[in-house]
């Protein structure tokens, strides 16, 4: 089998903008979360991935993991001959190391006709893209229109969750819990909040001052652009038209990344994990940004059960079958019933960098060969920490 994996950042997908304006945070992110997917995959299949030729030390790491399975595969895991071969296709270099092919993308030049061009010889596809300006649907339509197999979600859940404010529309008419949202009704200029029944449809008053909110953009990614107010007022007067207003929730932040099984359809929940997320950075001001910083897992079995549960109504209410990764956010609160969803993201996530520690197979089989039993945890509580 042969899978295309194509990170965004790390793929071309910023050719227009300088590398060193690239936010640091997100090249890391996407860094590290392509080379832990690509690890994997090699083991077992042939893997193509692009790479900006502005990042040329992308071709060294992932080739030194290709060799490094070939001396695994010495003593006992199936492993793969290390070749190192250079050719030209046209005006696209092309080397190949074991089982890791990357594919150098032309300079000043979009790389998503060569993504297509290079997916349509693959038998599936793996895309790693921010939402951004609506980026992750985009390369996801415009792929699967091209006749590219892309293991994801349907088109319209990437286009729901991509953006925040209909997530939070969509997670209330579910009825699944979620914070109280507001975003700007542009053609009254005044905020229309989430729920469709509640007194919450109507602006809030004075008496509402002094709860603390989050202002995000409604195609945030990560961290960023996250703003903390202590007054519900002052945040709905802040926010902009491309900006939703989240009433905060007590408690600590999760995640479950969820993978969806090519073959049935079926869908493995793995190992929740805590999300190290610096909330002080956000406090101490009328205004302060969020800041994140990795994780550590997993949360403790108890725990586990209730992230778990709330994790299945949001992947058992999304319409179609599952394809790919899911990756759910929540708060934990004191008990179940305080327990709330954040945000839903329709692709891989960096939980994955810590749960591939976590558990002693390789989870990426997953997505194409169906295992009845979850993934079986190996290591104590908390016991595994990482950060971009």
């Amino acid at each position: 089998m042969k899978i295309f994996v194509a990170e965004y950042l790390c793929g071309g997908g910023m050719y227009d903008t300088p590398v060193d304006t690239i936010p640091p945070s997100l090249l890391r992110e996407g860094t590290a979360m392509l080379r832990s997917i690509v690890d994997d995959l090699s083991r077992w299949a042939d893997v193509c991935t692009p790479v900006d030729p502005r990042l040329p030390h992308l071709v060294d790491e992932l080739n030194q993991g290709a060799i490094a399975q070939r001396w695994e595969g010495a003593f006992g895991e199936a492993g793969c001959d290390v070749a190192s071969v250079i050719a030209s296709e046209g005006d696209v270099a092309v080397q190949e190391s074991g089982s890791v092919q990357t594919i150098t993308m032309k300079e000043d030049a979009p790389p998503l006709a060569a993504w297509v061009e290079a997916a349509l010889q693959c038998d599936a596809t793996i895309v790693v893209v921010p939402e951004t300006d609506q980026l992750l649907t985009k390369v996801v339509t415009m792929m699967r229109g091209a006749g590219v197999h892309v293991l994801a979600p349907s088109n319209a859940v990437i286009a729901t969750m991509s953006d925040k404010w209909q997530t939070a529309k969509w997670l209330h008419r579910e009825g699944i819990p979620h914070p109280d949202a507001w975003s700007l009704d542009v053609k009254r200029a005044k905020p229309v909040a989430s729920r469709i029944v509640t007194t919450l449809t109507q602006p809030p008053t004075s008496n509402s001052c002094g709860d603390q909110c989050w202002v995000k953009p409604r195609d945030g990614c990560g961290a960023m652009g996250i703003r903390s107010y202590h007054d519900l007022r002052a945040a709905l007067d802040a926010m902009q038209p491309h900006e939703f207003v989240q009433r905060h929730v007590p408690g600590r932040p999760a995640s479950v990344l969820v993978m969806g099984c090519e073959a049935d359809r079926s869908y493995a929940l793995l190992p929740a994990v805590w999300q190290c997320i610096d909330q002080d950075a956000a406090k101490g001001s009328d205004e302060g940004c969020l800041v994140s910083g990795g994780g550590i897992g997993p949360v403790p079995e108890s725990l586990q059960c209730r992230a778990h549960a709330l994790a299945a109504r949001v992947i058992d209410s999304l319409p179609g079958k599952l394809g790919g990764f899911v990756g759910i956010d929540m708060v934990l609160g004191d008990d179940a019933r305080h327990d709330s969803v954040i945000e839903v993201n329709a692709r891989l996530t960096t939980s994955y960098l810590g749960v591939r520690q976590m558990v002693h197979e390789n989870l990426s089989r997953r997505l194409f060969e169906p295992v009845l039993s979850r993934p079986e945890v190996m290591v104590a509580d908390e016991a595994i920490q990482w950060s971009a």
